[in-house]
């Protein structure tokens, strides 16, 4: 704060001074837009990478819950062909065994209910009660169509656990309605197969059926099922495509996380990998804390050099306005010459001696003024000399003629060399002393 003080400061001590500051700021500009730049363009890839990876993830569980819903499929087709071609005579132990071996553990139910809804075969030998309520037997009691129904999550009755009901209507051989086959599905099934991915602590692995319900979901270490998100922005998006991503708070947990979602071609299902935007982040976060500060320390920096750079300028300004002063009142005239012999600095007295044959002598040669030109050439031919032999040259008089109305004046003059760091001699300066009343 002190030093943007200074700075203020600085500014307001005159307008000469104003490059200096403004050179200051303008390199603090540059330091900090550098930042941001580098900053946006580490963003920018944080997400790229993130989008890729949870794309790569997405097509990784479609492939399973495809692979998963197509066993199923192919299980209860082979149910319904056998069913209805001898419902007496039928080997439910075999059909077990075959979903036990396709599926594991993750049935948590498996019957076969006659056409009033009642159950008359299930797994875990509970028999008896009517599932005639259920949205997955009342989809088929009207519908001739025989395709597979992926019903929403319900507490089964028979186990009292959450399941995903497939199901599938059965026929007796003259074409009416039999019943269901209903295979239950463990909803961790799904949700256990990204599990151990470390995408975040804040990261959701979802299956949504397209009616909005969530079939099976993991966010972080919670599993839910039985949501409805119908009115959330995803499926706005996959009516106009069917693949993509985008960022959203969720409606479940008000977590923001990038999405990829996946809409199966083959069954009304949704696949959704999401991962919080704050743990895709955390590194450009640290990032960010890091270059920020080295900015602003560079840029603390340029603004102490930037005061100090000032101040010395301001000073050596002070100095030299100082000297000026001093030397525009000595009662000599003083000059300096440089080595083509032009004037590159007088002071006041000089200017009032020679007044008549300059208007400005700043840049320019005796012999450009209103001097007699030979007399000029005299007075450059002492400067040569000087600058050639690196030697002063003394009390030498120089007599200026008058013309009519205006008197001679007389001079006495020092010439001294100026040497660079070489040792050669490129400027003189010229000391003269009016003698003009003496004489």
């Amino acid at each position: 704060m002190a030093t943007a003080v200074e700075l203020i400061r600085t500014v307001r001590s005159g307008v000469r001074d104003w490059p200096f500051p403004a050179f200051g700021l303008a390199m603090v500009i540059l330091i900090f837009g550098g930042a941001w730049l580098h900053l946006e363009s580490e963003r920018e890839s944080r997400e790229m990478q993130a989008r890729t990876a949870t794309a790569n993830l997405a097509r990784a569980f479609e492939e399973h819950v495809v692979a998963t819903v197509k066993s199923i499929d192919q299980l209860t087709l082979n149910i319904q062909r056998d069913y209805r071609r001898d419902p007496g005579g039928f080997d439910f132990e075999r059909a077990v065994a075959s979903a036990d071996l396709i599926l594991g553990t993750s049935s948590v139910a498996f019957g076969i209910s006659d056409e009033l809804g009642t159950v008359v075969l299930s797994k875990f030998s509970r028999t008896g009660f009517s599932i005639a309520d259920r949205e997955h037997f009342i989809v088929h009691l009207d519908s001739p169509d025989s395709a597979l129904h992926i019903g929403k999550p319900v507490i089964t009755r028979s186990t009292g656990k959450w399941s995903i009901p497939f199901s599938r209507r059965l026929d007796n051989p003259d074409g009416s309605f039999a019943g269901t086959i209903t295979i239950g599905l463990d909803p961790d099934h799904f949700a256990n197969f990204y599990g151990s991915i470390a995408l975040g602590s804040r990261s959701a692995v979802s299956l949504v059926g397209m009616d909005g319900v969530i079939r099976a979901r993991l966010d972080g270490a919670t599993r839910l099922v039985g949501q409805s998100i119908l009115g959330s922005i995803l499926f706005k998006l996959v009516i106009e495509n069917p693949v993509g991503s985008y960022v959203a708070k969720f409606v479940t947990d008000g977590v923001e996380r990038l999405v990829n979602y996946r809409h199966l071609s083959e069954y009304p299902l949704i696949v959704i990998i999401g991962q919080a935007t704050d743990d895709i982040l955390a590194p450009y976060y640290q990032v960010r804390r890091n270059v920020l500060l080295a900015a602003a320390v560079v840029g603390l920096m340029v603004l102490f050099a930037t005061v100090m750079l000032a101040r010395e300028v301001s000073r050596r300004r002070e100095s030299e306005r100082l000297l000026q002063t001093v030397l525009d009142s000595a009662p000599v005239t003083i000059h300096l010459k440089d080595a083509a012999l032009r004037y590159q600095w007088c002071n006041r007295a000089f200017r009032e001696f020679f007044r008549r044959e300059f208007d400005e002598p700043i840049g320019k040669r005796a012999t450009e003024s209103t001097l007699d030109r030979a007399l000029a050439e005299t007075f450059e031919a002492a400067d040569r000399e000087v600058l050639g032999t690196g030697r002063a040259m003394t009390d030498l008089a120089q007599h200026y003629p008058g013309s009519p109305g205006v008197p001679d004046r007389h001079m006495l003059v020092t010439k001294t060399p100026i040497f660079n760091a070489q040792g050669k001699a490129i400027q003189v300066l010229t000391i003269g002393t009016d003698i003009t009343a003496m004489r």
